[in-house]
């Protein structure tokens, strides 16, 4: 069975054309990005900008011409923070709909959830452990709790790298208040977990903070998102990375290969947002997965279907 999902989060729009013929077997034929950045100014505003429609329909379309050369069975696209939280998601979704044929549906923070733990879960095979799996995104922080077979615990912050860096870093570099502000902030919203519901469990991170924040470490210059999955990163090493990069202007920043255009500006935020989790769940090391939501939603349909 062949699936093209689009996942549309706060910031990215990301498309992925998988074959499954099982669970365990399955063949990655396509993975795209682009930055339509739909959550800007949805913090403060909570609408969606006219620019962000333009582009989410151009990167639609752009996907359906890349959808059309691989004979998919479906095509299911999904939103996830940013429309949960814009008062004009009707009109959004109605806009994309009649511009590109497509329908998106809204997840919620749960479902969310619950799909990014079964796409990345998947490549795991111990029934013996316990995984954690941190999901940063431009909207929000998902962060589920199982084994190999089962959701135990998971939650959803409306803490992300575009709502972060809007609402807090004002300045690049940021201002020592600046971050101050915003891991004072991170941490009163994690007093109500205990920081003891994750202990000896490994840490997985999907999504773009994690797979870039990994790309500086390994100094790797092309992305590969093979090459990259299942790697592992520590806390000191991450923390050695936020002091450098919280010290550097726009164009030092730019002139970071591994950063990507549409994440300059808030690879800070995700960065500091990565280690205030790490440092508040007493995690050492991060194992980074490339799957994620995506996998997961055509997981989801396959065994559906």
């Amino acid at each position: 069975m062949r699936i093209a999902t689009i996942d549309l989060g706060t910031n990215t729009c990301l498309l992925l054309i998988i074959e499954i013929n099982n669970l365990k077997s399955y063949k990655i034929l396509r993975e795209d990005i682009l930055y339509p950045r739909i959550g800007k100014s949805v913090d403060d505003k909570k609408h969606i900008q006219t620019d962000a429609f333009h582009k989410t329909i151009e990167s639609f379309n752009y996907y359906k011409s890349i959808i059309a050369n691989y004979n998919v069975d479906k095509i299911i696209a999904t939103g996830t923070s940013a429309l949960r939280d814009a008062v004009n998601r009707n009109d959004f979704i109605q806009s994309v709909r009649i511009e590109t044929g497509i329908e998106i549906k809204i997840l919620s923070g749960e479902e969310e959830a619950r799909l990014t733990f079964i796409g990345t879960i998947n490549d795991f095979t111990n029934h013996d452990s316990n995984y954690t799996v941190i999901d940063i995104g431009g909207g929000s922080t998902e962060i589920i709790f199982g084994d190999n077979q089962n959701i135990i615990y998971s939650k959803s912050f409306d803490i992300g790298s575009v709502r972060m860096s809007e609402r807090f870093l004002k300045h690049t570099p940021p201002l020592k208040s600046e971050l101050s502000n915003l891991s004072n902030f991170i941490s009163t919203n994690l007093k109500d977990v205990s920081p003891n519901i994750f202990r000896g469990s490994e840490l997985i991170g999907v999504a773009g903070t994690a797979t870039t924040l990994l790309s500086i470490h390994l100094n790797t210059h092309n992305f590969s998102s093979e090459y990259l999955n299942m790697k592992t990163i520590s806390f000191s090493v991450l923390n050695n990375i936020f002091l450098k990069l919280a010290s550097l202007n726009e164009t030092e920043i730019t002139n970071i290969p591994q950063i990507s255009e549409g994440r300059r500006d808030i690879i800070v935020a995700g960065n500091a947002i990565l280690l205030d989790f790490m440092e508040y769940f007493g995690w050492k090391n991060i194992k980074v997965s490339t799957r994620g939501l995506r996998f997961g939603v055509s997981f989801n349909e396959f065994e559906n279907s």
